[in-house]
């Protein structure tokens, strides 16, 4: 796929995560398109089938390394969080 196309991928899989809250699923294949969108047009990846294997890739390593922490930081809503940010500069 060309790189501009793997950027309308990523935006679009981003813009679910909008309307569509997943947990931060879509949001880690959004990432990852713009991740392989870049590598395209960098000439890094070539391969149509190693652009896809990337891809993949990338989204499940970023859900496994990052998904727990953001569901945590971002979608705490415990009074206590909020109540420890009061006073804070």
């Amino acid at each position: 796929m060309a790189w501009w196309m793997w950027y309308v991928v990523g935006f679009a899989l981003l813009v679910g995560e909008m309307i569509i809250p997943t947990g931060f699923f879509l949001f880690m294949f959004g990432i990852s398109g713009l991740i392989v969108g870049t590598a395209v047009y960098l000439g890094v990846l070539g391969v149509w089938w190693f652009q896809w294997l990337a891809f993949v890739s990338i989204a499940l390593a970023l859900a496994v390394a990052l998904g727990a922490w953001l569901r945590e930081r971002l979608l705490n809503k415990s009074p206590m969080a909020s109540n420890q940010a009061i006073g804070r500069l």
